[in-house]
């Protein structure tokens, strides 16, 4: 305990991450034994969790007392009795802030938000069967909320959670910090935290809750909308839905504008200017990502998905007229690109062979614009894109082997054709 004069005691955030971290080692190695064994003796003292929280290498000291698994009691009864109530006994000032929710937490953390409620069903129904287990209505209660909101809710994962607070933190002390400070600092934490495993919801969930926390409450409720049909329909980017697009028609200011493009496409450079649009008409909703590209005078051109069938067949039409061996196929996708006068003049072809692979099936830009450098620029727009999407892989065809090549491609000899790595 650091409550000595001159010392800060740690707060709520330090006692949760210590807390579920450490219960979150006895977990995995009730996992990794096929949840066969219960590790070691489980008290605080043969466990050591490494600061700062976003290290890992959080051990059991010592295996020796093992046990053998017999259910969710047999499990969670010495964790609850020999961590979260052991803690509170030495430290009872902590009362205040230590949360019983942290120890399913470290569970979910270990095996994952699926395997976690399967489990906490089970330990329902054993509790229900073993009225006398001891462990009080405070850990019922906390037990069916902490269910209710993982089968309703995202679950922040606790990397996460370190990350918001250490900009809370950071932001306190910096009061004065302006949009690029901040921008730089969200950037460090979601790499020092590994966010990037957790999928753009997280991306999403922590700009929410630093960057845009203080925004205006009409502004956080859509993005809560948003967060929440993210968490609905995993299957969907973010680019695909209204929402997203009504959260960029509602920013503040300038300077939220930077952060929401920072937020969406991480892939871009941050010159580069693209917006989210809502194309849809009556009960259709649909939604596209403009970006913008130049040719060599500086003149720009609008590059988005077509709005219509129609254009669609303009676009097929240039490929025609450019000689263009182009077949019409229904895994095809499509990007155009408009001038000044909401003209098509361009556009790319391509089509998705796996999750993480895409053939680009052609680069089309009108006879009149030739020489200006548009295709490379077509092109450098669809690899960000790709690189956006996940996409692993790009394979073209051969007979354009000067143009490809120049950019990146090379010749796959083993498949044929031409292979570019993102």
């Amino acid at each position: 305990s650091v409550r000595g004069p001159g010392t800060s005691p740690p707060t709520a955030l330090q006692w949760h991450q210590l807390i579920v971290r450490a219960i979150s080692v006895v977990v995995k190695g009730w996992r990794n034994s096929g949840r066969r064994l219960i590790p070691g003796l489980i008290t605080p003292n043969n466990i050591v969790v490494p600061e700062p929280d976003f290290r890992k290498g959080a051990v059991q000291n010592n295996l020796t007392g093992w046990k053998h698994y017999d259910g969710p009691l047999s499990l969670i009864r010495p964790l609850w009795r020999n961590i979260y109530v052991h803690t509170l006994s030495h430290y009872p000032w902590i009362s205040s802030y230590l949360e019983e929710q942290w120890i399913f937490e470290a569970f979910t953390e270990a095996i994952g938000v699926e395997d976690s409620l399967l489990w906490f069903y089970e330990l329902r129904d054993e509790l229900d069967s073993q009225p006398g287990h001891n462990l009080g209505m405070e850990f019922r209660k906390a037990l069916d909320s902490f269910v209710n909101d993982l089968e309703t809710k995202y679950y922040l994962p606790r990397p996460l959670k370190g990350a918001i607070g250490r900009f809370a933190e950071w932001q306190r002390i910096n009061l004065q910090a302006n949009v690029k400070a901040k921008l730089n600092t969200i950037e460090e934490l979601f790499r020092l935290y590994r966010l990037e495993r957790l999928g753009d919801i997280a991306r999403f969930t922590l700009f929410r809750w630093t960057f845009f926390q203080e925004t205006n409450l009409n502004f956080l409720d859509i993005f809560d909308r948003l967060l929440m049909r993210m968490f609905r329909h995993p299957q969907l980017r973010a680019t695909q839905m209204v929402e997203l697009s009504e959260l960029q028609a509602n920013l503040p200011g300038p300077d939220d504008r930077i952060a929401f493009n920072r937020m969406v496409f991480p892939d871009r450079r941050q010159d580069e200017n693209l917006e989210v649009a809502d194309i849809g008409t009556g009960d259709v909703n649909k939604v596209v990502v403009r970006s913008i590209v130049c040719d060599e005078n500086k003149k720009e051109y609008v590059v988005c998905e077509p709005a219509s069938p129609a254009e669609v067949g303009q676009l097929y039409r240039l490929f025609l007229q450019a000689g263009f061996p182009k077949s019409i196929s229904a895994a095809d996708h499509f990007l155009v690109t408009r001038d000044e006068s909401e003209q098509i003049i361009g556009g790319v072809v391509y089509r998705h062979q796996d999750d993480s692979v895409v053939f680009l099936d052609g680069i089309v830009v009108s006879q009149a614009l030739w020489e200006r450098g548009i295709a490379s620029a077509l092109l450098t727009d669809f690899t960000t894109r790709m690189a956006h999407l996940k996409i692993k892989t790009l394979r073209t065809h051969f007979f354009l082997r000067q143009f490809y090549q120049r950019h990146g491609f090379r010749v796959d000899s083993r498949k044929g054709g031409l292979i570019r790595n993102l």
